[in-house]
């Protein structure tokens, strides 16, 4: 009723509201710059803010804090300190989670970036840290709030591999219809976008952990449940069979075991083995420990040795 009377017109909902005000009219527990949309997304009143939004009410995104207009300058030259509440008032209204879940298409992405530009506030505007400081963690807070509410592994995959565009053709072909194809189809491009801006507690949460975790191990069940020796004996034989392994990946390279060794933690047993036979290798070269010449040394240009030999077709595997 208050919204629809014949007085209220849809720009004093917004950034015109202190200009439709008198001076006698001020409030005692708000500045006149706090607008009912921004009071309201900084109550994080979910309805009010809605019915706020159908009405036409708007926020006006800060400019940059350098910024060369004719307006931000009369602002700062005119009072410093409401120039500054201003921004942080606003600030406090874009980063509600009510205000980022009704105007945002894509609310994680836009948690980030505003996280982000929180935390470079913070680092330029010292006086006003802990308010910037508090706002970006309650960005980074909602983007975890919005992972904790995936309930299966389906979700979690479809949040990590949602593209930083708005790609919802592509979206809607990385269905997960196959299981065994699943290595090929999470881009975790979420992922790395959260590592881009540093949104730490995004990347260690629960979710986010364990599907890493599934990944890392893909192809070895019930790996994390056997003891640490059970873990080295293992270890010991997957080493053991890599040249017969290597062979058979080679020729089936689409099979079973071919995208067991795919996965990363086989990937870095193998890589790790094959580097520590390379530093065996140079280390007995260097010190010919096993050599059938032992006066190679008097000799200008000596022919390569069996272990020279055994380097060079290393490096030479590694080069392909």
């Amino acid at each position: 009723m208050l919204i629809e009377h014949p007085s209220i017109t849809r720009a004093m909902l917004g950034s015109e509201w202190a200009r439709a005000r008198h001076v006698d009219d001020e409030s005692f527990d708000y500045s006149p710059d706090i607008s009912p949309v921004i009071l309201a997304a900084y109550c994080n009143q979910f309805e009010i803010l809605q019915l706020l939004l159908v009405h036409g009410a708007t926020i006006d995104r800060p400019h940059p804090l350098s910024c060369p207009c004719r307006r931000c300058q009369i602002k700062v030259h005119a009072d410093g300190l409401r120039h500054s509440l201003l921004r942080i008032n606003t600030y406090r209204a874009l980063a509600s989670p009510a205000w980022i879940s009704l105007t945002s298409l894509d609310p994680i992405l836009t948690a980030f970036r505003l996280s982000w530009e929180l935390d470079h506030l913070a680092l330029r505007e010292n006086e006003f840290k802990d308010s910037y400081n508090q706002l970006s963690q309650q960005c980074k807070k909602y983007a975890c709030d919005l992972l904790q509410q995936c309930r299966s592994s389906e979700e979690v995959i479809a949040v990590l591999n949602k593209n930083s565009d708005t790609e919802e053709a592509d979206g809607e072909e990385r269905s997960l219809a196959d299981p065994q194809d699943n290595t090929e189809k999470l881009t975790l491009a979420r992922l790395k976008l959260a590592l881009k801006y540093e949104q730490k507690q995004f990347v260690a949460h629960p979710h986010c952990q364990q599907l890493l975790t599934s990944i890392w191990y893909e192809g070895l069940p019930g790996w994390r449940k056997r003891n640490g020796f059970m873990k080295f004996l293992t270890c010991i034989a997957l080493i053991l069979l890599l040249p017969f392994i290597s062979l058979f990946y080679l020729i089936f390279p689409r099979s079973r075991i071919g995208q067991m060794l795919r996965s990363p933690f086989m990937k870095f047993l193998y890589h790790s083995a094959s580097f520590g036979v390379f530093l065996f290798l140079l280390v007995c070269a260097s010190t010919d420990i096993i050599s059938n010449s032992p006066k190679r040394e008097r000799f200008r240009g000596p022919q390569p040795s069996e272990l020279e030999w055994l380097i060079v077709l290393w490096v030479t595997g590694k080069s392909f």
